[in-house]
């Protein structure tokens, strides 16, 4: 519900992120044959972090929704 969107961004601010290892399928490979493969690779290199940041950012909303789904569930228990 949109009156949890701050508490949610209060999450993903102020506490950090977990870990992502995401690497998108994509394995480290070292190779000099082109003349573009240093250019490439940085740039494949660069979407990797910002794939792994969307990661990370996704697991914390998933936890933060988790466990406000909990607190929920908690309430629903006492008030039966």
């Amino acid at each position: 519900p949109p009156r949890l969107f701050p508490d949610l961004d209060r999450r993903l601010e102020e506490y950090p992120l977990p870990d992502s290892a995401y690497t998108g399928g994509v394995d480290e490979v070292k190779g000099s044959a082109c003349p573009k493969c240093t250019e490439i690779r940085s740039q494949v290199q660069q979407l990797q972090r910002e794939a792994r940041a969307l990661d990370s950012q996704c697991k914390a909303r998933i936890d933060f929704h988790r466990c406000f789904a909990l607190r929920i569930e908690a309430m629903m228990m006492e008030k039966r």
